[in-house]
């Protein structure tokens, strides 16, 4: 949050987490989300561009220093930080073991390795189109691995009516969410909707809609894209 838990705040909670180690292994550090309902909450700034580019200057200071000290970052950045800066991600081996992938650290460069493996083999040219859906921050990743399918697909950027538009990331958006971005608008024969934003055995989105629901609305079959890349492409060829 800035101008409440960064700069010097930051450092102490990592010194304190240090001190710990190795029974804390890691820190994670990821931008606030704010959404539209923060009647009588505290007045906090939004995570901005030049935000983001002062974290990471901030933090790869910290992390050098703890590399040698420690043989590990041990503080690594959320992937919403790297992009909202436009810097490059990080390579594999910085993330060592991904201790920190369910808080959004290491997810998209993850993403992009189990793409590569599992398009190893050729997708043949579907004869269906399609609809793929996604979170603001991870579109432009998502629509070029797609392109690489070789298929009719249109990778559409879902904004969260339901929070606001301060929340980009595709595990918060909801049923009604898609609703709004795709009624009417679906290309092809079908819809996929990231895995992330469901729960449960009967799929089940942050504002109590279902993925049937989803699908009843829009007409069309909505299927769910699964936890990794490598399901998402064998999904896509099932289409072929």
């Amino acid at each position: 949050c800035p101008d409440w838990n960064d700069g010097e705040h930051l450092e102490r909670t990592v010194a304190d987490m240090v001190k710990l180690y190795p029974g804390v292994g890691s820190l994670a550090v990821v931008p606030v989300g704010l959404t539209n309902h923060r009647k009588n909450l505290p007045n906090l700034k939004a995570f901005t561009p030049a935000i983001a580019r002062q974290t990471i200057t901030h933090v790869s200071a910290i992390q050098r220093k703890l590399k040698k000290k420690l043989g590990t970052p041990f503080v690594f950045l959320g992937d919403e930080i790297y992009i909202m800066a436009g810097e490059p991600l990080p390579p594999m081996s910085h993330y060592r073991d991904f201790p920190q992938i369910e808080n959004g650290v290491g997810m998209v460069r993850t993403f992009l390795k189990q793409f590569d493996g599992a398009t190893r083999k050729k997708v043949p040219p579907g004869r269906q189109r399609g609809t793929v859906c996604t979170g603001k921050v991870f579109y432009p990743y998502l629509k070029d691995s797609v392109q690489r399918l070789g298929m009719d697909l249109k990778v559409v950027p879902v904004e969260s009516q339901f929070w606001g538009p301060g929340i980009g990331v595709a595990g918060l958006l909801t049923g009604s969410d898609f609703v709004s971005a795709l009624r009417g608008k679906v290309h092809g024969d079908f819809v996929v909707l990231p895995s992330e934003s469901m729960i449960g055995d009967d799929y089940l989105f942050l504002d109590d809609l279902k993925l049937a629901d989803v699908e009843e609305e829009l007409g069309v079959e909505v299927l769910p894209s699964g936890y990794s890349a490598g399901d998402f492409v064998e999904r896509m060829r099932a289409r072929g």
